[in-house]
C-alpha cells in the first residue's frame, strides 16, 4: 500500500511539474523606443510623440512623463505604436525638458525610453484671428500661437503665410476658407506647423476645416500636422471647383476626413511622405482625374476605412495608379478616354480594388482608351465592397468598341462577384483586349460577356480560370 501511495506522489509532483512546464511565464519587460522627437530636436509648439512599443506579452498601459510628471496616459496601443501630442505653446522659449514613455505589460513588467528636447517657441499670449483677410498676411512665430476665432474668408487674391514652427489653433467649429486666396505653409522637418484644436481635451472634429474653392485658390502644406478637425465625417481639408493643393511630408491625424478633392479640383505633382491615421471616415475622397499623384510613399493606418475613395472620373493622357498600402474603392464609374482626349490607365502589379454598386471601369467608350492591369509578379484583384460578399456586388470592366487593343490587357489579376446587372465581371463590345492567366469568378451573369466581333470565347476559356459564375464562364456571341 506504502509502495502505491508513493508513487501517486510521484506522479502527482511530475504532473503539476509538467503542466507548469506547459504554461509559458514573460519574464521581459517590454521593449519602449521613441522614435519621434528624437533626442536633441528642437521641436516647436505641439511636440508629436511616437513610440513603439513591443513584448511577448499584451501591453495594459502606457504613460508620457515631462521630467518625470506625468501628463497622458493610454489603456491600449494601436499597432504596437504608441502616439501622443504635448501642447507646449505656453512653455518658456529656449526650456530644454526631458521626455519619457513608460510601458507596463499584463505581468507588471515596466520600462521606458526617454529622450532630451529643447523648445523653441513663441512669446506672449498669441495672436487672435475672426476678421476676415483680404490682403497678405504673415503669421509669425513670435505671434504663435494663431487662434482661429470665427469662420474665416481669404478673398481678393490675398495669400497668407505661416512661418515654420508656429501653432494655429481653431476655437469651436471655426474654419479658413480660401475663396480668392492662397496658402503656403511650408515647415521644416526640425519645425513643423501645426494645425490643431485650441480644446485642452482634443478629440476628432473639434473644428471644421480649411477649405480651398475656385481656380485661383491654392494651399501648399509641408511638414505640417494636421489634427482634431473636420466634424465627425467632414474633410479636413476640402479642395473644390479648379483649386489646387500640394501636401508633403505632414501628417493628418484624428480628423473627421482627411481631404476631399472634388469638382474639377486637383492636388500637386509632388503628394508624398504623407501619413494618414485615424481618420474617422475615409483617408482620401477624391474623382479620379488626379488620383495618379497620390503617390506610393504615402501611409495610412488605423483609419475607420481604410480605402481611398475614388468618385468616379476621367482618365486622360497615360497615366498610373501606383500601388499603395490601401485598396482603391471604387464607387462610380471612371472613363478611359473623353470625347476630347484618349485616356489610357496602368494599374501597377500588387494593386487592390474594393468595387462599390456602381463600381466600374469604362475603356473607349467615346474617344481612344486603354487599361492595362498586368498583375505579373503581384496580382492585382478586382472585388467587391460588401462584408457579407455574395455574386453580382458592382458593375465590371467594359471595353467599347474604341478601345484601343494594343493598350488593353489584364494579365495576373483576380476579378471576382462583378456583372450586377447579368452580364459579366468583364464586359466586351467590338473590342480585341488581351485577358490572359486570371482567376474570374462569382459574377451574378457570366465571367466575360461577349458582343459583336470579339476573342474567341473558346480561348478565352482556355487561357483563364473561371468559378461560380452564375449563367456560365464566357457566352457565345453569335447566340446573341
Amino acid at each position: 500500500m506504502r509502495i502505491i501511495v508513493g508513487l501517486l506522489i510521484v506522479i502527482g509532483v511530475l504532473f503539476l511539474s509538467c503542466s507548469e512546464c506547459d504554461t509559458p511565464t514573460n519574464n521581459t519587460a517590454p521593449s519602449v523606443s521613441i522614435v519621434t522627437p528624437a533626442s536633441g530636436d528642437v521641436p516647436i509648439g505641439v511636440v508629436d510623440v511616437k513610440a513603439v512599443i513591443t513584448d511577448d506579452d499584451s501591453i495594459s498601459s502606457t504613460s508620457l512623463y515631462i521630467d518625470q510628471a506625468e501628463i497622458g496616459s493610454h489603456s491600449s496601443i494601436v499597432s504596437d505604436t504608441f502616439f501622443f501630442s504635448w501642447d507646449a505653446s505656453n512653455e518658456q522659449h529656449g526650456t530644454e525638458r526631458i521626455l519619457e514613455v513608460c510601458a507596463t505589460d499584463g505581468n507588471s513588467h515596466t520600462s521606458s525610453d526617454a529622450v532630451t528636447i529643447t523648445l523653441v517657441l513663441g512669446s506672449g499670449d498669441g495672436t487672435i484671428h475672426d476678421t476676415d483677410i483680404t490682403s497678405d498676411e504673415t503669421w509669425s512665430l513670435a505671434g504663435s500661437p494663431h487662434i482661429i476665432n470665427y469662420w474665416l474668408d481669404i478673398e481678393n487674391g490675398a495669400t497668407v503665410t505661416i512661418e515654420p514652427g508656429c501653432v494655429v489653433k481653431f476655437n469651436d467649429d471655426y474654419d479658413l476658407t480660401f475663396n480668392v486666396g492662397a496658402l503656403i505653409a511650408n515647415g521644416t522637418s526640425a519645425a513643423p506647423i501645426t494645425f490643431t484644436s485650441s480644446s485642452n481635451n482634443p478629440a476628432s472634429g473639434d473644428w471644421e476645416g480649411l477649405e480651398f474653392k475656385g481656380y485661383n485658390s491654392s494651399g501648399s502644406f509641408e511638414y505640417c500636422t494636421i489634427a482634431y478637425g473636420g466634424g465627425m465625417a467632414l474633410p479636413v481639408i476640402k479642395v473644390t471647383d479648379s483649386a489646387i493643393v500640394n501636401i508633403k511630408n505632414s501628417t493628418i491625424r484624428d480628423c473627421g476626413m482627411g481631404m476631399m478633392v472634388e469638382h474639377d479640383a486637383r492636388i500637386g505633382l509632388d503628394f508624398n511622405n504623407n501619413t494618414f491615421t485615424r481618420i474617422n471616415y475615409y483617408p482620401i475622397f477624391m474623382n479620379a482625374d488626379y488620383v495618379h499623384r497620390i503617390g506610393k510613399t504615402n501611409t495610412f493606418s488605423d483609419n475607420l476605412r481604410d480605402t481611398l475613395l475614388v468618385d468616379g472620373g476621367n482618365v486622360v493622357g497615360t497615366v498610373t495608379w501606383q500601388k499603395l498600402d490601401i485598396p482603391y474603392l471604387i464607387f462610380s464609374p471612371v472613363y478611359c478616354g473623353t470625347s476630347e482626349q484618349s485616356g489610357v490607365l496602368i494599374i501597377e502589379p500588387g494593386v487592390s480594388f474594393a468595387m462599390s454598386t456602381y463600381g466600374q471601369f469604362v475603356i473607349g467608350a467615346q474617344s481612344r482608351g486603354g487599361f492595362i492591369a498586368d498583375g505579373t509578379g503581384a496580382q492585382i484583384s478586382f472585388n467587391g465592397n460588401n462584408p457579407m460578399p455574395g455574386q453580382g456586388e458592382w458593375n465590371n470592366i467594359y471595353f467599347y468598341p474604341n478601345a484601343d487593343d494594343d493598350s488593353c490587357i489584364i494579365r495576373s489579376c483576380k476579378i471576382e462577384r462583378g456583372g450586377i446587372y447579368g452580364d459579366g465581371n468583364i464586359k466586351i463590345k467590338d473590342a480585341m483586349p488581351t485577358i490572359v492567366d486570371d482567376s474570374i469568378g462569382h459574377s451574378a451573369g457570366y465571367g466575360i460577356y461577349l458582343d459583336g466581333e470579339t476573342p474567341d470565347p473558346q480561348i478565352l476559356e482556355d487561357n483563364n480560370t473561371f468559378y461560380n459564375n452564375f449563367l456560365g464562364p464566357v457566352n457565345d456571341p453569335d447566340s446573341l
